[in-house]
């Protein structure tokens, strides 16, 4: 019994890493780009460090909910983002049908 659990064992070892080169680059190019959302708590000024601006946290979040027209251009840019992501994800299959009918 022992012997197979040790042959088990193996395997799954062995299966995830095949698979670990996949997650690695998940991690590299999904979540390290996420450090840049830092940015957005700070009054950045570009040829200064990050270290040397102000940190001014969700300042400028709350003003973009509490001014009227900035509430209203970003309700216009979610509105056309879901157009534009409803449109592609609605007319993602019309290559599949052209493909098979060009055969």
């Amino acid at each position: 019994m022992r012997m197979f659990n040790d042959r088990k064992k193996a395997r799954a070892f062995r299966e995830f890493m095949y698979v670990l080169p996949f997650l690695i680059l998940v991690a590299v190019f999904s979540y390290y780009p996420l450090y840049g959302w830092v940015y957005a708590f700070f009054d950045y000024k570009p040829p200064f460090p990050l270290s040397m601006n102000q940190f001014v946290g969700f300042k400028w979040f709350t003003s973009l909910l509490t001014n009227d027209v900035k509430l209203k251009q970003l309700l216009a840019v979610l509105r056309n983002t879901f157009a534009i992501s409803g449109l592609s994800l609605l007319f993602s299959w019309f290559p599949m049908i052209f493909c098979s009918l060009s055969q």
